[in-house]
């Protein structure tokens, strides 16, 4: 027998009413990534993250490698930040910055931040590690400025 779309359909949402109690029990979520078939298997790639009471999964589009990159080089630029670098808030005139990013190559401006304005609009901008010496950080657990950059 040749496994199908069909089943890989069906296989799918099968998976997803059954996890759906783990889900609950241990306060995670559970995602299943592309399914890959062939003629007589399917792989694919199973996600699990723990989510805060508000089923807010924090910082869901960052990953480990990026957080551990902005990390070290908070560290070196010696910036006083609580928690993770990559994932945290910071106010700045009118504005809340998110840090997304931190770019080895990139030397003059390595750290990629979304820019929310005080009318709701976004925007990106580079900044230099000095930037975060003039600016003040917000905390990361805020669900409200979680839900304006639509990390919910």
């Amino acid at each position: 027998m040749v496994i199908t779309k069909s089943e890989v359909e069906s296989f799918r949402s099968d998976f997803s009413k059954t996890i759906a109690d783990l889900e609950t029990k241990y306060g995670v979520k559970i995602s299943l990534g592309n399914i890959r078939y062939g003629d007589f298997e399917f792989t694919s790639r199973l996600t699990v993250n723990k989510v805060n009471k508000d089923s807010v999964i924090p910082h869901k589009l960052i990953n480990t490698e990026r957080i551990n990159r902005g990390n070290r080089a908070a560290k070196f630029y010696d910036i006083d930040c609580v928690g993770n670098m990559v994932g945290s808030f910071w106010l700045y005139k009118d504005m809340v910055l998110l840090v997304e990013d931190y770019n080895t190559r990139a030397k003059r401006m390595p750290w990629k931040v979304k820019v929310l304005k005080s009318d709701n609009s976004f925007g990106y901008m580079k900044v230099t590690s000095g930037f975060f010496k003039k600016v003040k950080q917000v905390s990361s657990d805020d669900v409200e400025l979680q839900r304006k950059f639509q990390l919910i």
